[in-house]
């Protein structure tokens, strides 16, 4: 049987496309702080860095009569919160807002015309199905733009190692392309994988756009999120999809599943494969 062509290969546009304006949803925790950090790192000196704390207000109506200082408590853990994100990542505007975390956040992105959402994956209970928390969860799935998960990991420089996987989808394959940029732009390791336990692969075609890959038999999920236990950033494609269509889908399992930080690529984040994305 004969390979299927290739596809129409294009130079990406430059690095900063997808971390030029980053927004950072914080909370008072190790995992938020450390989005912060690796946001205004992946953001460079020309990206922008808005740190947001959403103050829930409207939970305090739970406390019944001591409400009102219930929701000046909730007000100054959020400022709280947003004074450490300051000392932790330099952001260019930080900023309380009152509201839904969920809906608050997806207005501030609206607003900022955001081409990442930073949040910090704090680890919850594995019977919850929440690993990433009820917020991570939800913008994992409506994000109008890409989305990284931060988990604190080794400290000095970051990232040192990133991975990626490829399956010769246009998805994976932009993905790849941003891997590629970021691994050049922070002088990191990028390790290509591909996962045979999954759809079809066609291996040769993957070979063909990256020389360097690996490839493994196991699982999409499980090829990634074994890869990324040696890694700082596992950088993945996601065909786009919101709501309830994108429930289980590759990219979410791994977030959830992976020790290390995970950048979601949303389909059309305006970056196109090309062949020179290969990996050290």
């Amino acid at each position: 049987m004969n390979s299927p062509p290739l596809p129409q290969m294009h130079r990406p546009t430059s690095a900063p496309g997808i971390v030029a304006r980053v927004l950072v949803g914080v909370e008072n925790t190790p995992a938020s702080l450390e989005a912060v950090r690796q946001a205004r790192i992946l953001a460079g000196p020309h990206g922008w860095v808005t740190a947001v704390a959403v103050a829930d207000i409207a939970a305090a109506a739970q406390a019944g009569a001591a409400a009102v200082h219930a929701a000046a408590q909730i007000r100054a853990d959020a400022a709280r919160a947003l004074e450490r994100a300051v000392s932790a990542g330099a952001p260019n505007v930080a900023k309380v807002v009152t509201g839904r975390p969920r809906e608050t956040l997806l207005a501030q992105l609206a607003a900022s015309g955001a081409t990442l959402l930073a949040l910090g994956a704090e680890p919850h209970r594995r019977a919850t199905g929440l690993l990433l928390g009820a917020v991570g969860s939800s913008m994992l799935r409506h994000s109008p733009c890409s989305v990284l998960l931060s988990r604190p990991g080794r400290t000095g420089s970051w990232p040192q190692r990133i991975v990626t996987g490829v399956d010769a989808s246009p998805q994976s394959l932009e993905a790849a392309a941003i891997a590629a940029d970021l691994a050049r732009t922070h002088d990191a390791e990028l390790i290509v994988i591909t996962a045979l336990g999954g759809k079809t692969v066609h291996v040769d075609l993957v070979r063909e756009l990256h020389p360097h890959v690996r490839v493994d038999p196991r699982s999409p999920v499980d090829a990634l999120v074994y890869e990324g236990r040696a890694a700082d950033l596992l950088v993945i494609g996601s065909r786009g999809r919101h709501g309830l269509g994108n429930l289980g889908s590759v990219s979410e399992r791994v977030a959830h599943r992976a020790t290390t930080s995970v950048l979601v690529i949303r389909a059309g984040s305006g970056y196109q494969s090309h062949r020179s994305a290969g990996a050290r």
